[in-house]
């Protein structure tokens, strides 16, 4: 039997036109935080990537459990940004790595079976397009016009990001 992640990829990645990178800085409690992640999802299908950012690891997964409900409420993926072993525990839909975080064969080990694993880069490059273990790339050029022929999703940085009180920023599909 095939790979539940290959055969369905398309399909898990259909109608998510938007990857919101959120952190909960600047807010004044977590509700406030939550509230603006639950706005985000009603207009939006999209992925959710939480970024730990000065918080406890015990917060961390506090908070990811939240946002895996909202996403899985209305119908949005939900990642954990560099941190496989928070993808574990959380049993979120996946991970986003950037060159600096652990190797994408590391992060298939820890993570399970089916998750997707995404790549953030500055700049589009074959390697990430050619690699079958990467399911989507995040470039954060928003000036990348080099959309190589890829059938995996390439989100883009938007020029403008929500505004919001939290540093979210947002990347659109391109392929």
């Amino acid at each position: 039997m095939e790979n539940f992640k290959v055969r369905y990829k398309n399909l898990i990645f259909k109608n998510k036109s938007l990857c919101v990178f959120v952190d909960n800085i600047g807010f004044g409690n977590d509700d406030e935080f939550l509230d603006c992640i639950a706005n985000i999802l009603s207009e939006n299908e999209c992925i959710i990537s939480f970024v730990k950012k000065d918080i406890t690891d015990r917060k961390y997964i506090e908070l990811c459990s939240k946002i895996k409900f909202l996403c899985s409420e209305f119908n949005s993926l939900f990642l954990i940004s560099s941190r496989a072993d928070i993808a574990f525990i959380t049993e979120s839909s996946g991970i986003i790595l950037s060159k600096d975080d652990i190797t994408i064969k590391d992060a298939k080990e820890i993570i399970h079976e089916n998750s997707i694993i995404g790549i953030i880069t500055d700049n589009l490059s074959e390697n990430y397009i050619n690699n079958d273990d990467i399911d989507f790339i995040v470039c954060e050029n928003e000036y990348e016009k080099c959309i190589l022929n890829s059938d995996k999703p390439i989100f883009i940085k938007t020029k403008h990001d929500f505004n919001i009180k939290g540093n979210f920023k947002t990347f659109m599909i391109k392929s």
